[in-house]
């Protein structure tokens, strides 16, 4: 870690992306010529804000969203488990 690269900064400016989202920023930024690059150029977070920024990030009222809807698939998989056990093992394992 370097003094360029700000990780609770990033951690801020990334809230509200997924993992899958911020893995892909990683992926875009360390390609393998920036890589061998890093002994003489450190990362800086700069690098990592462009990227970020051309994706939507997931917001508060969508995350909530999915998560109820989560919650509302579980509690069905759930009952349909207990009515017909024998028919959801199928999909359990």
């Amino acid at each position: 870690m370097t003094s360029t690269l700000d990780v609770s900064s990033l951690a801020k400016v990334s809230d509200g992306y997924t993992a899958g989202m911020i893995d892909s920023v990683c992926t875009s930024v360390l390609i393998e010529r920036r890589v061998n690059q890093l002994g003489k150029k450190p990362l800086a977070s700069i690098e990592f804000v462009a990227p970020l920024a051309r994706l939507d990030p997931i917001y508060k009222e969508e995350e909530e969203m999915f998560k109820v809807n989560a919650d509302v698939t579980s509690m069905k998989c759930t009952l349909a488990g207990s009515f017909f056990p024998n028919k959801m093992q199928k999909f359990l394992t």
